[in-house]
This record gives structure tokens, C-alpha cells and sequence, in this order.
């Protein structure tokens, strides 16, 4: 990790960081290091842009992490970044369920996990666009918590935070968030160029929140330079404000980051 807390993505494994969220964790990159890979290009990416010409997909299998690799990496790790680690965090440089053997990934890292670093929760971070393929749907059910992006609760608020490589299906995606074990929804609110906390975006929103019904709703705002200057982070009050209405209106766990 370097010195201003930021951590690198080259590596399979990176950190051990300080989450907001959940702690200290470890971070496990399945995808190319060479550049980020993603079907989203959000406004608020710390990663930056998605390059332009990118469609979320590579034909190149070799670029992603090997189950190999991943074992390689654990047994090369200092055993003391693997202590006190509260989880490993599948994520880095893009959308990790794009990887074309995710289901066999997930095995492997829960075998390593059950091997080095019993006990530790593993965790998922993805924006979901995946989970309609059963594959995906097997590897994340056998995780202890998948955390799912959900930024809007109607397209066009979605489009213009998230930049869909292709459009997505919010109601299809809905049902196979519903379907997992105990999902957790992240909502990331921003304000500027584009805003997804009005009242009208926020009532589409709170509509999927009550179809979903996750176990619990993270809801947090930009906290490193996005790559849109014209995005600005929203207010602690309002998401605080936010999170209480979560609480109240719909009966669900939420905190505010």
C-alpha cells in the first residue's frame, strides 16, 4: 500500500487497507493488471475513466487471474499481512465477475482462505451487471457477504452515474440480487454535473431497495479525486439524512460512510 493510504492493483493480492466499511482488508484482484476492465464507467471512479474503446469484455483468458496464480500469491505473502485481517475483499481494478472462470476463482480463494486465514469473511464487491448468469450466481452464493452496486433505482439516473457499456436490466438485476443468500446493497451519492439524491431519483431508488430487500444498505459519497471534476461529493448531513429515511420508511439496516 502506498504512503497515502491508496492501495495498488497490479498485484493479486494488495493491502492490507483500512475500509471504511468492513475494516481492515485484504484485496483480491481477479483481473488483468495491465489496465482497468469494466462494463461501467462511473462518474465517481477512483480507478478513473474506463478506457473508451472497452466494452467490458476481453476474448483474452490469460489475462485474468489463474487459480495458479492466486495460490502462488498466497504462499509468497508475508504471513504477517495475512493477521488481523478482518476480510478478504474480492475487487481491484474493474468488475470482478467479468472473470471468464469466476465460480473456479472463488473456489480456489475459499480453499486458500480455509487453509491460511480461517475464519475471515470473504466478501464481493460488484455493480451486479453479472449476476444473471448462473455461473456467477454459484461463486457469490458460496461467499459470506456480496455487497452490490446500486447507484439508482431508474435507467436513466443509472446511465448517467454509472455509463453502461450496454443497458442494464434494473428489474432483471433486481431479481438475481433478491436471490442471493443475505445481499448487501452500497449506494454511492454524488451531486454536481449529475446527482442521484433529489427526491425523484431517491423515490426509484428506495422502490428497488423494497423489491430487493437486502440485509442491509451502505450508502457513502466520493472520497477520493473522481475523474470528473465537475462531481462533488454529498454532505455527511444528507447522508446521514438519507440512511435515517432507509431506517424509517422502508424497515431495513442502513448506515451512512
Amino acid at each position: 500500500m502506498s504512503k497515502d493510504g491508496h492501495s495498488s492493483t497490479d498485484t493479486v493480492l494488495y493491502g492490507p487497507v483500512s475500509s471504511r466499511r468492513y475494516g481492515v482488508t485484504l484485496g483480491v484482484n481477479p483481473m488483468p493488471r495491465t489496465e482497468k476492465l469494466c462494463n461501467y464507467n462511473c462518474v465517481y471512479c477512483q480507478l478513473g475513466w474506463t478506457p473508451t474503446q472497452q466494452t467490458g469484455w476481453t476474448s483474452d483468458q490469460d489475462l485474468f487471474v489463474q487459480e495458479g496464480e492466486l495460490r502462488e500469491a498466497f504462499a509468497a505473502a508475508d504471513p504477517s499481512s495475512l493477521r488481523g485481517v478482518d476480510a478478504l475483499m474480492i475487487c481491484g481494478n474493474g468488475e470482478p465477475t467479468l472473470h471468464p472462470r469466476f465460480e473456479a476463482f472463488v473456489d480456489a480463494l475459499i480453499a486458500e482462505r480455509d487453509a491460511r486465514m480461517p475464519g475471515c469473511p470473504v466478501i464481493c464487491l460488484t455493480n451486479g451487471t453479472r449476476l444473471t448468469k448462473e455461473e456467477v450466481r454459484r461463486g457469490l452464493s458460496r461467499l459470506d457477504s456480496v455487497a452490490v452496486k446500486l447507484d439508482a433505482g431508474a435507467y436513466e439516473d443509472l446511465r448517467r452515474v454509472n455509463m453502461p457499456r450496454s443497458r442494464v436490466d434494473l428489474l432483471e438485476m433486481g431479481r438475481a440480487v433478491k436471490s442471493l443468500p443475505h445481499p448487501v446493497v452500497q449506494t454511492c451519492f454524488v451531486d454536481g454535473a449529475v446527482s442521484n439524491h433529489g427526491e425523484r431519483a431517491l423515490s426509484a431508488w428506495f422502490e428497488a431497495l423494497k423489491f430487493i430487500h437486502p440485509t442491509k444498505v451502505e450508502i457513502y459519497s466520493v472520497s477520493r479525486p473522481p475523474p470528473s471534476q465537475k462531481i462533488r461529493a454529498v454532505s455527511r448531513q444528507r447522508l446521514e439524512e438519507i440512511a435515517r429515511r432507509v431506517r424509517e420508511e422502508l424497515s431495513l439496516a442502513a448506515e451512512a460512510y
